[in-house]
């Protein structure tokens, strides 16, 4: 994780960075100073930058006018605004441009440090969250697809394709059951059930089980993301239920296999 300071206080700068230990706070990589909002954009320009501290009342162009900027271009960097002006007006607009923190100074340096690395791992956590979602819908649409046929009157076979293809879809709902499904079609449990096992060779609850795994596999290999993130988004709203199907599908538990494919 980067950071930016902006402030024209070069004094005030130097403080903050001699003041923090910042990779104590998550901030591993670099620590970028930017006396006003050209060399801020200058740096935004050729640097990654994840977290922005930035005063509001500066020289020529403010802060807000600044993040205004750095929104427009798509950045999705954490924005915290320090200011000793606890004006309302600025308070309203840090909120819609997403800021993630409003610091009124003069504030301890700890504190400061504390809410950059809150704001730090917010910006994770939605990255990380973007990145599920961007992968297994990917993943989840490529097997939808070859389960989908509109085309052919509802036969036994398209009827285990079309629930084929809702499961697939909705792997991260939690409700997800065969009774869920069969009230969805409107047909008896029994029915459904039977109809799905004879076309597929296995049960619905025990396909479901067999698909959230198979996801979780891909996405605990394939992607830099949390086991509790991989949880959710295979339907367990709690980290122990997924840990023990996990275990007992797989033999280990989902944090000994991200740990294996670090």
């Amino acid at each position: 994780m980067n950071l930016l300071i902006v402030d024209d206080e070069i004094i005030a700068i130097k403080a903050l960075l001699a003041a923090v230990n910042w990779q104590n706070y998550g901030i591993a990589g670099d620590v970028y100073e930017a006396h006003n909002t050209a060399e801020a954009l200058n740096i935004m320009s050729s640097q990654t930058v994840d977290v922005i501290l930035c005063d509001i009342e500066m020289p020529g162009e403010n802060g807000i006018e600044f993040i205004r900027k750095v929104r427009a271009s798509g950045a999705d960097a954490a924005i915290v605004f320090l200011t000793c002006h606890a004006k309302f007006e600025y308070a309203q607009e840090a909120i819609r441009l997403g800021c993630e923190d409003y610091i009124l100074t003069p504030a301890p340096y700890e504190n400061i440090a504390e809410t950059v690395q809150k704001s730090a791992q917010k910006i994770l956590a939605a990255r990380e969250n973007r990145q599920i979602a961007k992968y297994g819908a990917q993943w989840l649409n490529e097997k939808r697809e070859k389960t989908q046929d509109k085309q052919k009157p509802l036969t036994p076979k398209d009827l285990t394709g079309e629930v084929t293809a809702y499961i697939l879809s909705h792997l991260s709902d939690e409700d997800l059951s065969v009774t869920q499904i069969a009230n969805r079609y409107f047909l008896n449990e029994d029915y459904i059930s039977r109809v799905f096992k004879r076309e597929k060779g296995v049960s619905i609850k025990r396909f479901i089980i067999m698909e959230r795994m198979e996801l979780a596999k891909r996405l605990l290999n394939g992607t830099a993301v949390s086991v509790t993130a991989v949880a959710e988004q295979t339907g367990y709203s709690t980290y122990s239920y997924f840990e023990a199907a996990f275990s007992k599908y797989y033999g280990c538990t989902p944090t000994s296999m991200l740990n294996k494919n670090k």
